[in-house]
């Protein structure tokens, strides 16, 4: 055990120096890796994203899962965790998970586009349309003077509820 997490540990050392050789690592190897790395230095919160990034491209999805919730109990405001696990969380059918970690996302971080579309998203497929509709006016508000923007967020979220823009 000792060996090989050393022969692991050099193994993914020259590859982080080489993007191609980065490819070919084993996913499997990756989340070992990270796993033990994490358990040392839990505070490494990119660690945290690569891993269940990691997990989500080798299907492991409930690792997926506990490797975000243990990234938010040490990151609780980190933007990237927020927004990554509320969409884990609305692909795979949780969207009263996926709607508190959205709007946590929009309390703390108002600004963010993607985090309120994906809320509208979920409202929307809810047939919650009274709150998708304050919604879209809070989105359209927000992003007022990018007229381009305006219309394709129209054109996105027609529905027939929300008629007047």
């Amino acid at each position: 055990s000792y060996f090989f997490e050393k022969k692991l540990n050099k193994e993914l050392e020259i590859a982080m120096l080489d993007p191609e050789k980065f490819k070919q690592i084993n996913p499997n190897k990756l989340i070992m890796f990270l796993e033990k790395k994490l358990k040392k230095e839990p505070e490494d919160i990119e660690g945290w994203l690569i891993l269940a990034r990691t997990c989500i491209f080798t299907g492991y999805y409930q690792k997926d899962d506990a490797y975000y919730k243990k990234a938010l109990t040490y990151f609780p405001n980190n933007e990237n965790v927020l927004i990554e696990y509320s969409i884990l969380k609305k692909n795979t059918n949780q969207t009263k998970s996926a709607k508190e970690l959205l709007n946590t996302l929009k309390e703390l971080f108002p600004e963010n586009v993607k985090g309120r579309e994906l809320l509208i998203e979920i409202l929307i497929s809810n047939l919650n349309y009274k709150l998708a509709k304050k919604e879209i006016e809070e989105l359209k508000q927000l992003k007022k003077d990018d007229i381009k923007y305006i219309e394709e967020i129209k054109e996105k979220f027609k529905f027939k509820v929300i008629q007047d823009f």
